[in-house]
């Protein structure tokens, strides 16, 4: 009994100690990122570069010409022009 007592609190504490290990390596790596002024920049970059895409990729407005040449009056059903 004492046995199965120990382990089930020794299983909680570890459990317990990798979940807390999770969070706080989490929480120190954003504030890394947070304050780190090369990350900055680098986002920044990313940004700018990501704006300049956008702005660059724009077609012009299309353009459709016809023209339709008439050689004379066909009023039959089997004249063609191609």
């Amino acid at each position: 009994m004492y046995r199965y007592l120990v382990s089930v609190v020794c299983g909680i504490l570890i459990s317990m100690g990798s979940f807390s290990q999770d969070t706080g390596i989490g929480r120190v790596l954003d504030q890394i990122s947070q304050n780190n002024r090369q990350l900055k920049a680098y986002q920044s970059y990313i940004e700018s570069q990501n704006l300049d895409n956008k702005s660059g990729n724009n077609l012009q407005a299309p353009q459709v010409s016809a023209f339709y040449l008439v050689f004379g009056e066909h009023e039959s059903d089997d004249y063609y022009e191609y």
